[in-house]
């Protein structure tokens, strides 16, 4: 695509660029802002770098193997409470 001018504007308390109809990424996708000496690079980020670190842990306990057995376990003998 050619290079296209466009203008910032104030949203909120932030400064928002508008981005032209063809070069959008998609209302609410994830990007990533990088700035190159006076360029500013905006880049869409890969679906798996938007997991948070709590959902890419648990694609990762998924992947392991279930366990063969599970061992009983025999707690201690729990307190005498009188009056309970």
């Amino acid at each position: 695509m050619a290079a296209l001018n466009t203008r910032t504007f104030k949203s909120g308390n932030s400064e928002a660029l508008r981005l032209p109809k063809g070069y959008g990424f998609g209302v609410g996708r994830a990007v990533r802002l990088e700035r190159r000496g006076a360029e500013l690079v905006v880049t869409p980020v890969a679906e798996k770098e938007e997991l948070t670190p709590f959902q890419q842990m648990l694609r990762k306990l998924a992947t392991l193997p279930a366990p063969d057995y599970v061992e009983e376990r025999i707690g201690p003998e729990p307190p005498e409470r009188p009056g309970l």
